[in-house]
């Protein structure tokens, strides 16, 4: 039967290809737009962008449940998971564009009239430079230009706070990327790769080449921006244009996985599911069901506890890494630079793949991924324990290291945890006779958009409570034109009382008004910010690796026991199926109206309502539903009282299990007031699952 459902090359490379514009897109968004674009460019503080990604994504924490269930439910002729590609993910593409693009549509307006402006050229060079040097003297002494060391008086004040109405484009934009492209996009495809094929090696392979494409997606962002950067040092410019290369390469990759990718024909596991009813009684299980069950499938728990820490480990490290080199290299020129460590962290990565592959098939994915991130965290934690000064005396050598390790981990934190995800979802096919990589990707992917606020927004909190100044708390300067944001063509830094006059404003020209510092304004930062980045960038992803890699030891499905889980799904109809775990017979859920009723409930509420009648029942989750509508009344009240911005973080932070939480007992609550009498009908206790109490022995 595997043999039936192999992939044809078209196939396997139109599906993974797709996966390497959204790690384009990614690492734009996170490592260049959100800092140097919103933060750097539009000064838009770490705080506030903390609270509005956080809010932002507690929304669509919600919303990705409903997605990926509608997913698992649609039926057309395209398919369950390409129709949402193909409808939202240019929308996404467009909201990206928009977003990185954000410096040249929102950016401030410069003055035009500023003096000595036309002794440099549209390239960027001064004619002569001692004509120039005569100019400034004279505009700085008749004060219409600043002082260099003296900002307070001159031309007008300079503006180092952000541009009011750029928080609703900020929320309006993010968002429409994050809910398109992240939810209703990768969601779907997630689970179109789960259902590709049945065969465990085959299975691994897939997902070794998807993980190829996305590092090779993640390669292209600093090979592009290298080339960019040689033409020119604006980063505004920069960025634009590799959203403008990026989203054409999604229009394409997209192209290909709606015209190679064939979905599977989801009346292929019928047999199975006639062991438990005939198909004229079987109904679609709604969403609180289908995570019920997810939820009870052990190996599915054991595989969460191993993705959480590992969310962190993979996704802090990038996101710190401009602010690394920035600041804790204090590099002007830092995008060249950043780019380089990308790419060595890459090559790595895309080196390890084979060998992680290799490895799985010979050792199991558990034991390899545990192995490496063990490995690898350990190296983190060592490097959490070097001083700054010591990164900055040793700069290329530390952060090629650094680079590196960073990639031969985050290889194994993609490929093989969906490899294992894919196992467990054919267990979970097992024992409820449907598959639901729907519902399994979705929770995933919203316990990872939770996870995601540790390790993009607690970051930015901490930094902005321990003194952090995007730009050092310069206007410009650090790859931040000093032409596009004050009109002087002429600056390579505006900073508070220290302007660094130079006679081409390029990185690196030499000073009209002072000696070299030993390094520029624009990429300082305190002591204090300096080791939270350090700490965030190593240690807290090597603390992370260490838990993930603990549990990465403990997955549950081996090779044998897949092999057994695929021959009892490739078997006869009539076969008995069994737990591959405990060998213990299994009953398929009934998936009757009764029975999908009683699901929404665990067997303690079901046992309640039995002995003490449905008005207990009914009090104990009313009472819970009320419980979580007053909480988020009170968090709404708190948040509006105090408009800080740490405490609004906070409280989305809450506001998003909160989130869950209300609709979860809402929908349980109606059903009671609606159809309670079925559950009274079979008080004895449910049948969730038929693997359930076996599972209950792992």
């Amino acid at each position: 039967m595997a043999a039936e459902r192999a992939m044809s090359r078209s196939t396997l490379y139109g599906y993974s290809f797709f996966r390497a514009p959204l790690s384009a897109l990614d690492l734009t968004l996170r490592s260049k737009a959100r800092t140097s674009i919103w933060q750097d460019t539009l000064k838009m503080t770490a705080s506030k962008q903390a609270m509005l990604v956080s809010a932002i994504k507690s929304t669509d924490f919600l919303l990705g449940f409903l997605v990926g269930k509608a997913s698992d439910n649609l039926r057309s002729r395209f398919g369950r998971r390409r129709p949402f590609i193909a409808l939202a993910f240019p929308v996404g593409l467009l909201c990206f564009f928009l977003f990185c693009s954000a410096g040249y549509i929102f950016g401030k307006t410069p003055p035009t009239d500023m003096p000595c402006t036309h002794l440099v050229n549209a390239s960027g060079n001064s004619s002569s430079c001692p004509e120039l040097k005569e100019c400034l003297d004279a505009a700085i002494a008749n004060g219409s230009l600043w002082a260099p060391n003296n900002t307070a008086v001159g031309p007008g004040h300079l503006s180092y706070s952000a541009r009011p109405g750029l928080d609703f484009t900020f929320v309006l934009l993010y968002f429409g990327f994050i809910f398109c492209t992240w939810t209703c996009t990768q969601i779907p495809y997630d689970a179109l790769g789960l259902e590709l094929t049945d065969d465990y090696d085959e299975r691994t392979f897939l997902f070794g080449v998807k993980v190829a494409f996305q590092f090779l997606g993640y390669i292209l962002f600093p090979a592009a921006g290298l080339v960019l950067a040689g033409m020119t040092s604006d980063v505004v410019a920069i960025t634009t244009m590799q959203a403008a290369i990026f989203a054409i390469l999604g229009f394409v990759a997209q192209a290909g996985v709606l015209t190679t990718v064939k979905e599977r024909n989801q009346g292929a596991t019928a047999p199975l599911a006639a062991q438990s009813a005939d198909a004229d009684s079987k109904l679609k299980v709604p969403a609180i069901p289908s995570a019920r069950r997810a939820l009870a499938n052990k190996p599915y728990l054991k595989y969460l506890a191993l993705k959480i820490p590992l969310t962190i480990f993979s996704l802090v490290p990038s996101n710190m890494l401009s602010f690394y080199v920035k600041f804790v290299l204090a590099i002007e020129n830092y995008t060249s630079f950043e780019m380089i460590v990308l790419l060595v962290a890459l090559i790595g990565a895309l080196v390890s793949i084979p060998f992680s592959v290799q490895l799985a098939k010979k050792w199991g994915k558990g034991t390899t991924l545990g192995l490496i991130l063990t490995t690898n965290s350990c190296a983190y934690l060592l490097f959490a324990v070097i001083p700054y000064t010591v990164y900055r005396s040793q700069q290329t050598i530390l952060s090629m290291i650094i680079g590196f390790v960073m990639g031969l981990g985050q290889s194994l934190a993609f490929g093989l945890p969906d490899a294992l995800l894919a196992d467990i979802i054919d267990y979970d096919e097992l024992i409820t006779g449907e598959r639901n990589e729907g519902i399994f990707s979705v929770i995933e992917t919203n316990l990872q958009q939770f996870v995601d606020i540790a390790g993009g927004v607690i970051p930015l909190m901490v930094l902005g409570a321990v003194g952090y100044k995007p730009l050092g708390g310069c206007s410009c300067g650090c790859g931040i034109s000093c032409e596009t944001q004050e009109g002087l063509p002429y600056a390579r830094w505006m900073c508070p009382n220290n302007i660094g006059y130079t006679c081409t404003g390029a990185l690196g020209s030499t000073l009209l008004y002072a000696p070299e510092p030993s390094f520029a304004p624009c990429a300082e930062q305190s002591p204090a910010v300096l080791w939270a980045i350090t700490m965030f960038l190593t240690g807290l992803p090597g603390l992370c690796g260490l838990v993930a890699g603990f549990f990465a030891f403990r997955q549950l499905i081996t090779p044998s026991i897949h092999a057994s889980i695929r021959a009892q799904l490739d078997a006869p109809a009539a076969t008995i199926r069994t737990d591959p775990f405990t060998q213990t017979p299994m009953n398929l859920p009934a998936n009757s109206a009764d029975s999908i009723v009683r699901e929404h409930y665990a067997h303690s509420e079901l046992v309640a309502a039995g002995g003490s009648g449905l008005a207990h029942l009914k009090l104990r989750i009313g009472g819970q539903l009320l419980l979580w509508l007053a909480v988020i009344g009170g968090l709404l009240g708190a948040m509006a009282a105090s408009g800080t911005e740490t405490v609004v973080t906070i409280g989305c932070l809450f506001l998003m299990a909160l989130f869950v939480l209300v609709p979860w007992d809402g929908a349980r609550f109606y059903l009671l007031l609606s159809k309670g009498d079925k559950l009274l009908a079979l008080h004895e206790g449910p049948t969730l699952v038929g693997g359930e109490k076996a599972t209950q022995a792992l």
